[in-house]
């Protein structure tokens, strides 16, 4: 008989706050990284370390808009755009808010063609506010790219 040992695990039991979301999601990341013996690069380790918001209730805001967008029906974008646009009013700095936002805005208008100009110009403007808050991230990035039609095929 064959049994497997194991390392004890980490405790991850603290009091729940926005940083110590990210530093535990931290902590399994660099965990799981270090048991597959895998090398992190430097961009990586730092996005790892970073915290995107230091408010509970505009991470869960954002990360319900998320889901809702994942739905893709117009009714979902729609609570999509509501869940992004209460995010953002929460942590006017939560640059993955504002990404998030900025695609909402492209997939309501690809989906229901309402006010197409409407949707793309507020498009335009959550992209702005993610790439003042951080030019880096890939969410922005991508939000970029859709809203200047370089990803217009790729909405969803």
């Amino acid at each position: 008989k064959r049994t497997l040992s194991c390392p004890p695990l980490p405790n991850y039991d603290r009091q729940l706050t926005a940083a110590n979301i990210f530093s535990i999601q931290s902590e399994i990341a660099t965990a799981v990284a270090t048991a597959l013996r895998a090398t992190l690069s430097l961009e990586e380790q730092r996005n790892i370390g970073t915290v995107p918001t230091e408010s509970l209730e505009a991470y869960e805001a954002y990360q319900l808009g998320k889901q809702e967008l994942a739905r893709y029906t117009s009714k979902s974008v729609a609570e999509a755009l509501r869940f992004f646009t209460q995010s953002t009013t929460i942590d006017p700095g939560f640059a993955q808010a504002w990404a998030k936002l900025a695609h909402s805005y492209l997939v309501m208008a690809k989906l229901t063609g309402q006010d197409v100009d409407v949707l793309i110009q507020n498009a335009d403007e959550a992209v702005q506010e993610a790439l003042r808050f951080d030019d880096q991230l890939i969410e922005t990035q991508t939000a970029l790219a859709r809203s200047t039609g370089f990803l217009m095929d790729d909405w969803t």
